[in-house]
């Protein structure tokens, strides 16, 4: 899908997860206030850029107490294997009607190209699966989870050490976050153009405790 035309344009509160990842080519804005899911795709910067106004503007005029103070926005430039993002270079203050100063993005403030997602980091990693990591360690996969970044899909790995018993609760988290997938590879959003070394390989499954809690109907 391509945001090319006006008529294009999606906006929603928030932006459903499909959409993101079938989005090829667009400009992604959303609002920064507390609390505020509001985003949309546009075709052009200068598009997003009035529709984060206009959306503050409303917001503020509704006396939304989440839109006053110090508001900004968010945009990233998506293509189907990459995406690159700045923040508004203005922030909007206390005011009763609406921006006295307008958010705005800058043609040449985009940060480095990142990689997107073209596979689901969830259909590579499984809760039970054993991962290996950089300096030869290992760990148990406790769950994955879908989270977003800067406007694009990503995904969050919880593991633990390979002999930790997950049906326990004193057991001690470790993340692995802002995961995309490449051609069956886990790998960080954050690469600046290109991709690092994956972030860990699966190596196996875990023993069998791995799934206790969720085949009892809890979790860990």
């Amino acid at each position: 899908m391509e945001i090319t035309d006006h008529s294009d344009i999606i906006v929603d509160d928030p932006l459903p997860r499909g959409t993101l990842r079938d989005t090829d080519w667009a400009h992604h804005v959303s609002c920064n206030s507390s609390r505020c899911e509001w985003a949309g795709l546009f075709p052009t910067l200068r598009v997003a850029e009035d529709a984060a106004n206009t959306h503050l503007h409303r917001r503020r005029r509704e006396q939304d107490t989440y839109h006053v103070g110090s508001c900004g926005a968010h945009c990233t430039e998506l293509r189907a294997d990459r995406a690159r993002d700045q923040r508004s270079t203005h922030h909007v203050y206390m005011g009763s009607v609406g921006p006295q100063e307008p958010l705005s993005f800058d043609s040449e403030s985009w940060r480095p190209w990142y990689p997107r997602s073209t596979d689901a980091v969830d259909e590579l990693v499984q809760r039970g699966d054993r991962i290996k990591l950089p300096g030869d360690r290992e760990g148990k996969v406790a769950r994955v989870t879908e989270t977003r970044s800067c406007g694009i899909a990503t995904w969050s790995v919880a593991y633990a050490d390979p002999g930790t018993d997950l049906t326990r609760d004193d057991w001690q988290s470790k993340f692995q976050n802002e995961l995309v997938a490449r051609d069956g590879e886990v790998f960080c959003r954050y690469g600046e153009e290109f991709l690092g070394p994956p972030v860990f390989e699966v190596v196996g499954e875990a023993d069998h405790q791995a799934d206790l809690a969720e085949f009892a109907g809890g979790s860990a």
